[in-house]
């Protein structure tokens, strides 16, 4: 699946390409029992919100799950992912963010590149977020916002939260409602004045594709249906780590090798294969 011409327009100028209802209600359904599987893993890779019962976020469901490893090979997202960057592409991170009914916290204003550019010596950000709705998406439950052509600022100022509570963990802020790196507050009024703010909302099944530079967040959950989004971060092949990795491997990715497309018909076929767990 390519993108259109004006598709690609609007990633360009806006920093995002909103595909609704773009992945087949089987697919949705197999992702949504297979989440119930993910998420019952006691594991560092299942992030708790701060009353330490909700779960904020599973990352790395593809180190331990057939269904979601395979995801990642899928045409309809590795296509047009391609397509944008101009290159082959890794995996570089991938995670399912759940934002719970009525317990779903915050995520603060930020831009996901600096993570990769400071944490994990990514040098340029040719870096893009493949994001799949698993429930539908509206105003109420915690849609992605987005300040549309912000990724045209790459140096944004950022507020650093350091302060680490648990000794030898310092990778926690980057996963929790006090995030490491947010916006600087006059910079963010700055650009909601010039640009405004979106949130694209839809039902379950649609492609949220997003650039690394653009500044978004979410606010929390207030009415009583979940709102899971699973997002795939996929890097250029040309544009591997300059340093060592030291974040654990469900943050960054260690696969370098190029991702092969998955054709739809190989797809759907491996949706009929009992069992889940990767051999």
């Amino acid at each position: 699946m390519e993108l259109t011409t004006e598709q690609v327009k609007s990633y360009n100028e806006k920093g995002y390409v909103f595909l609704e209802s773009a992945i087949p209600e089987n697919i949705v359904s197999k992702l949504n029992e297979e989440f119930s599987v993910v998420s019952a893993e006691d594991s560092p890779r299942r992030v708790l919100e701060n009353d330490k019962q909700t779960v904020r976020s599973i990352y790395a469901p593809h180190l331990t799950n057939k269904t979601f490893d395979q995801l990642k090979s899928y045409s309809r997202l590795l296509e047009p992912v391609k397509q944008l960057l101009g290159s082959e592409v890794y995996l570089h991170q991938y995670k399912i963010n759940v934002k719970a009914g009525l317990a779903g916290e915050m995520w603060n204003w930020h831009q996901d590149y600096v993570y990769w550019e400071q944490e994990d010596g990514i040098a340029t950000p040719q870096l893009i977020n493949a994001s799949i709705y698993m429930d539908e998406v509206t105003e109420f439950n915690g849609p992605l916002a987005i300040i549309p052509g912000s990724h045209k600022y790459e140096n944004i100022d950022t507020v650093i939260n350091d302060d680490h509570s648990e000794s030898g963990a310092s990778w926690r802020n980057h996963l929790s409602v006090d995030l490491k790196y947010t916006l600087d507050t006059p910079l963010l009024r700055k650009l909601v004045n010039a640009y405004g703010i979106e949130a694209p909302k839809g039902p379950a099944g649609s492609v949220l594709i997003f650039d690394p530079l653009v500044a978004h967040a979410s606010a929390p959950n207030i009415s009583p249906f979940d709102r899971r989004l699973l997002i795939m971060t996929y890097n250029s092949v040309d544009n591997l780590p300059r340093k060592p990795l030291t974040r654990p491997d469900f943050l960054a990715g260690r696969d370098f090798n190029a991702i092969k497309v998955l054709e739809d018909k190989a797809w759907q076929e491996e949706l009929s294969i009992e069992g889940s767990t990767v051999v």
